[in-house]
């Protein structure tokens, strides 16, 4: 997985524009933080923990299957940060790829232990495809 992340000192070039430009086109939607020790867990390729709950939801409502998803971590990856807006019980973390076959994808996830838990996964919008091609 080739892996760069925003604000944690591995997007050379231009760490501080992605990082606002990320950050501020989340008003509305999402507010994300740097978290330079998630970013580093997902540079190790954590394996991905699937159960009924979240194993066809993506599917479902985006059109992302399970392998789908998991093809992501494959290829280059932003991770964007911790989601902080809206607020979960559970944190949250957004990540930046494209699928196997090409498809630009946005991944909200956990981390479970040692596993990360898809939450959904869905085409990026606008703002993150500009941030993703930047960045990568």
């Amino acid at each position: 997985m080739h892996s760069k992340g925003i604000g944690d000192g591995r997007s050379e070039g231009h760490p501080a524009t992605v990082d606002a430009y990320l950050c501020y086109s989340y008003v509305v939607l999402v507010k994300l933080a740097a978290d330079p020790e998630m970013a580093a867990w997902l540079a190790a390729g954590p394996s991905m923990q699937w159960d009924a709950g979240n194993s066809t939801k993506s599917e479902a409502k985006h059109g992302f299957y399970a392998a789908d998803v998991e093809s992501i971590l494959g290829g280059a990856v932003l991770f964007a940060g911790r989601i902080v807006e809206p607020e979960h019980e559970e944190a949250r973390y957004l990540l930046l790829g494209a699928t196997s076959d090409g498809r630009r994808a946005a991944l909200i996830f956990a981390r479970r232990g040692e596993k990360l838990r898809p939450i959904s996964c869905r085409a990026m919008r606008k703002k993150e495809k500009e941030a993703y091609d930047e960045a990568t």
